[in-house]
């Protein structure tokens, strides 16, 4: 037998956690070059190297080369290795799962050995190796927090310490330190908050079909729903620093907005009212009903086609809906328009009645101003007091001369001034500007006069018209005509007041103030 075939079969493990240690003294090039050394000072023959650049915080589970170097054990059952570190550390740095790993390896019948660290199988032996995995466990954990610390530093100061989001690169500035700075798909997502805000797009996944249409994430690579779902919840795009999991309260960063504050507070309130209802592409003036009417005690609506005739192509409402007795039934549109054409005819609610709605309606309205009005007071009152606190942190500073202290009044000062702009973007949107007058006469157009709306208006018209009568889909009994059970609120006061057995009847008028 050869001294070839004596040698001891030796794997080398080499890891480091971070991609600056790659260059560095623990470096994965420096760690396999001090193993060969200590492999041919044993007379060790290597047969394989496995390289981690992972941490996994201290898990050996996480680790991919690590997992390989173990199946490969495993697939060699009748070989007899010796795995070769160059660092106690570099094996685990947690000691849980130092020992762990130590006794699967023993357990498959492989040895262990460190180019700086005799393992000894005796009590004194196993206190030091626990001591050491013990110091490596304190180390990464004590970096980790000191890491932590100073990132989380960065962000009280209102810099952004992780890696950039989309849209942006971190750059080096002479003041600043590491600073973001736009990148040229910055554009594209001012454009997505933008159509979002004004309703261009409809929905999330609207603005995710168009970042995909714009390449967003390079040619040929998918832009993900939940990539645009993250993006528009994600105050760093308006200019503003925080992160809630390290009680860092949002303020105003350093680095360039992409959007405006008012148009991200304004997507908030959007993602979290849900959007409005999306209209269908495909709706056009020969199914103005589509979507919005439906059988009698049906759940689904109807939809709309075409059918080809022998002369002539017909269009038709069809009853989808699987539990409806009607279910795969067509009813020619202009049938089922004819049929709301009359009872639009009949709605008609007399000047006497349309006031007394008003009269109702104008109550109620001044009664939610009046809350309003209160809820603005209590806002305006914040907002002095936090003006007093404010001036207060200031008369401090400028008798004090501890860099720290100043530096501690000058965070107090930033959340004052973001809790300032809060308010004032609450108060601002509670005072709508909206007139009564504007908006009842609007709605009083399609309610007064619906058969009109829908004989002389749009597509858009006619559907605003029909959401206006019902409460709901209408429901469409055929052969019959439409159904009167989910008339809108509105008109079912109507039916009560111009009922003579009804309890209104008598009721004085009353004339709006």
């Amino acid at each position: 037998m050869s001294n070839n075939q004596n040698k001891k079969i030796a794997i080398i493990y080499a890891r480091v956690s971070s991609v600056r240690q790659k260059t560095e003294g623990h470096g994965l090039d420096a760690q396999e070059h001090r193993c060969r050394q200590y492999a041919q000072q044993k007379d060790y023959k290597v047969e394989k190297v496995y390289m981690d650049s992972f941490s996994g915080g201290g898990d050996y589970h996480k680790r991919p080369e690590l997992s390989k170097m173990i199946e490969y054990v495993d697939s060699n059952p009748l070989k007899s290795y010796v795995v070769l570190i160059d660092d106690l550390s570099r094996f685990a740095r947690d000691v849980n799962f130092h020992f762990k790993l130590k006794n699967e390896l023993y357990g498959k019948g492989v040895s262990l050995e460190c180019s700086n660290f005799n393992f000894e199988d005796s009590p004194e032996g196993e206190l030091i190796e626990t001591m050491m995995a013990a110091q490596h466990q304190y180390h990464r954990k004590n970096n980790r927090r000191q890491v932590m610390q100073k990132q989380k530093a960065r962000l009280e100061k209102g810099y952004w310490s992780f890696n950039p989001p989309p849209g942006y690169k971190s750059m080096k500035d002479g003041v600043h330190g590491k600073l973001l700075h736009k990148t040229k798909v910055a554009p594209l997502i001012k454009e997505a908050f933008e159509g979002f805000e004004s309703g261009r797009f409809e929905t999330q996944t609207d603005v995710q079909h168009f970042l995909q249409s714009k390449n967003f994430c390079g040619r040929n690579k998918n832009v993900y729903l939940e990539t645009t779902k993250r993006m528009l919840v994600r105050p760093i795009y308006a200019g503003i620093i925080e992160y809630p999991k390290w009680e860092v309260e949002a303020r105003d960063g350093y680095h360039e907005a992409i959007i405006s504050k008012d148009t991200f507070y304004n997507v908030q309130r959007i993602l979290e009212k849900g959007r409005r209802v999306r209209t269908r592409k495909n709706f056009n003036e020969e199914f103005p009903l589509r979507g919005i009417i439906k059988s009698y005690g049906a759940t689904k609506p109807y939809t709309g086609s075409n059918a080809k005739g022998r002369n002539s192509t017909y269009a038709y409402y069809r009853d989808t809906d699987k539990d409806s007795i009607y279910f795969n039934k067509s009813f020619k549109t202009e049938v089922i328009e004819e049929s709301l054409k009359k009872l639009f005819s009949e709605l008609k609610p007399e000047k006497e009645v349309l006031d007394l709605a008003e009269a109702l309606i104008y109550k109620e309205w001044e009664k939610r101003k009046e809350n309003k009005g209160s809820e603005e007071h209590e806002i305006e009152k914040e907002l002095t007091r936090l003006e007093k606190e404010k001036d207060k942190f200031l008369d401090r500073i400028t008798r004090t001369e501890n860099d720290s202290v100043i530096t501690a009044y000058e965070f107090k000062i930033e959340n004052i001034a973001l809790n300032e702009i809060t308010l004032k973007q609450k108060l601002g949107n509670n005072r709508s500007p909206v007139d009564f007058g504007t908006a009842f006469n609007k709605v009083m157009e399609y309610v007064k006069e619906p058969l009109k709306q829908w004989e002389e208006g749009d597509l858009k018209q006619k559907r605003t018209v029909v959401q206006t009568v019902f409460n709901g889909p209408a429901e469409y009994i055929p052969f019959t005509g439409f159904g009167t059970d989910n008339l809108a609120p509105i008109y079912k006061v109507f039916n009560e007041f111009t009922d003579p057995n009804s309890q209104y009847v008598d009721t004085p008028r009353i004339e709006p103030d």
